[in-house]
């Protein structure tokens, strides 16, 4: 039991970034993303390709994986979700097609065969009172932490965070 949650609170520590950036959208812009969940999956898929052909280890392939997100998302951004009207009623469907046609995309590329990025650190783990902690999750954990950690400080202490909280 003691495992299992153990392993529930290291992935659920990534699931809390997940959510913040979901979270984030919807209380600034009034977006409901449906395609979050997609572009996730493309993230992993990009890293995917960056380990298999590249040999990219899949956290320095962090550093190319987030500028194309991040400028994919600013394209979506600035010439689609900044045109509608009413965010509030119309992104759900404009966000559910772009996840579709991601989706798609992936599908047509990939197939349904399961891939994995497996490194070398893959199946490491730190054995503490003979509890395992996998490393890569950890790894996930502690990254995802100091994202949120981050996110905050500067949502809290800054003048840009301050106008992201006024908006919101």
């Amino acid at each position: 039991f003691i495992q299992t949650l153990i392993l529930g609170v290291l992935v659920g520590g990534v699931y809390a970034l997940m959510s913040s950036g979901l979270t984030l959208i919807f209380g600034v812009m009034r977006v409901i993303n449906v395609a979050h969940g997609a572009m996730l999956i493309l993230g992993a898929f990009i890293t995917y390709v960056l380990f298999q052909n590249f040999q990219i280890d899949p956290i320095v392939s962090i550093l190319i994986t987030m500028p194309l997100l991040f400028g994919l998302g600013w394209l979506i951004q600035r010439h689609i979700l900044s045109r509608i009207e009413s965010p509030e009623q119309t992104s759900v469907l404009i966000t559910f097609a772009l996840a579709l046609i991601i989706e798609g995309i992936l599908g047509a590329i990939f197939q349904t065969t399961i891939r994995s990025v497996k490194p070398d650190y893959a199946t490491d783990a730190i054995v503490l009172a003979s509890y395992r902690f996998p490393v890569t999750r950890l790894m996930g954990f502690v990254s995802a932490l100091i994202v949120i950690v981050c996110l905050n400080l500067i949502l809290y202490y800054t003048n840009i965070g301050r106008a992201i909280r006024a908006t919101m």
